[in-house]
């Protein structure tokens, strides 16, 4: 008995805490929404938007969309809508469907947004608001974005200069071959001799032979008086 009490007690306290304190009510799995559409593929394009009641109690979930491109309906319902409102016990989820139809837009990049509000079951004040925004790229594809690399200041950026490199074709058997005609040779010129020179070298004045010859001669002499006065014994 006292632990029933009690545990009311806890409950009444953090609702009423909960609502004074402005507790959150909303939890959603996504917080941006972006699809991308190309001319050729199947449409509309479906996806599950789902939403629980973290609040202290039941509520009201009304969920919109600004947009004629897109609609919002609860799971199973299948109804093209723009508006929908459900009450959601504290810890309950729930799937929205969302319904995008890129064949009513041009092509580009197209934007909407889902509003979901947390209304209060007595007096219908709003408990908490969150917007989701919707993102539809038709025909466009990413342009990626170019990579800059800085440099510190004060140091130039050195240019890369391409090497030169010069072919040249390496003769051809044939070629090393076969003989280069021989040019035209310059005749040689010789030097006229100079007075006093024979052709065949410089010539020497008889005044200085002389000196030169005369030991051979006297030479001579003593072997011819040698040989003689041998052959007379």
């Amino acid at each position: 008995m006292t632990d029933s009490i009690f545990g009311k007690f806890i409950l009444i306290t953090a609702s009423v805490l909960g609502i004074l304190g402005g507790a959150n009510y909303i939890q959603i799995t996504e917080a941006k929404l972006d699809f991308n559409f190309k001319t050729g593929n199947n449409f509309p394009i479906y996806y599950f938007l789902n939403v629980q009641n973290i609040g202290p109690g039941k509520a009201r979930f009304d969920v919109s969309s600004n947009v004629n491109w897109l609609f919002v309906y609860r799971e199973g319902q299948q109804q093209q809508t723009d508006f929908v409102s459900v009450e959601l016990p504290q810890y309950i989820p729930i799937n929205f469907v969302l319904e995008v139809h890129p064949e009513r837009l041009n092509i580009g990049t197209h934007s909407a947004q889902i509003t979901v509000k947390v209304v209060n079951l007595n007096d219908f004040t709003v408990l908490e608001t969150k917007e989701i925004p919707v993102v539809l790229n038709k025909d466009t594809e990413a342009i990626p974005t170019p990579m800059l690399t800085l440099l510190p200041t004060g140091i130039a950026e050195i240019p890369l200069i391409s090497p030169t490199v010069t072919l040249t074709s390496s003769p051809t058997a044939e070629e090393k071959l076969t003989p280069k005609p021989a040019g035209p040779t310059s005749p040689k010129i010789s030097p006229r001799p100079r007075r006093g020179e024979a052709e065949g070298g410089p010539t020497i004045a008889p005044e200085k032979i002389k000196p030169i010859i005369r030991p051979f001669e006297q030479l001579f002499e003593s072997l011819r008086s040698l040989v003689r006065f041998l052959f007379r014994r």
